[in-house]
């Protein structure tokens, strides 16, 4: 369990504190490759080979976006972010994965309550449909906190009763 030391600035009293968590390195496919760091709350994964090319690009240019948000601290705690279960970056086996039905799938995507099986271990899920990852759920037992971003959540009530064509059925 990679542990690291970290230096963010706390939005409440805007001074520096360290932190001591994992880094979400071992999230990655290859870490070694990737320069981890911490952006406001956020951490953010960034090729190697191309930081001396962001380094220019900041310096002449406002970068809004650079790598991948793989996680955000709270607290004590780094919550996988959703661009990480997105990205071709995350290794899959580093959280255990619950494979949903169309109907559940659809669920967390719209961000309604849904729910897994009772073998499900407490704490982050990778939810997946058909192997495809979706996103993070957090198992708290009672019930589950969906970590879909709100803004991306599905607001139709019309969808197709399946999608056969797409998903090679």
């Amino acid at each position: 369990n990679a542990s690291k030391r970290l230096s963010t600035i706390t939005k409440k009293n805007k001074r520096k504190t360290t932190i001591s968590f994992s880094t979400g390195e071992e999230w990655l496919t290859s870490s070694d490759n990737y320069h981890i760091s911490v952006k406001g709350a956020f951490l953010t994964a960034f090729p190697q080979n191309y930081e001396g090319e962001l380094r220019i690009l900041e310096q002449t240019l406002q970068v809004v976006k650079s790598g991948t948000v793989i996680g955000e601290i709270k607290g004590k705690d780094l919550i996988p972010q959703q661009a990480l279960a997105m990205s071709c970056l995350f290794r899959q086996d580093t959280f255990p994965a619950e494979d949903v039905s169309y109907k559940q799938a659809l669920a967390y995507l719209r961000k309604e309550s849904t729910s897994l099986n009772k073998s499900t271990p407490l704490g982050y899920v990778l939810i997946k449909y058909k192997g495809v990852p979706l996103g993070f759920v957090k198992n708290i037992g009672s019930r589950l906190n969906n970590l879909y971003p709100s803004e991306w959540r599905i607001r139709s009530r019309y969808l197709p009763e399946e999608l056969s064509i797409m998903l090679n059925d």
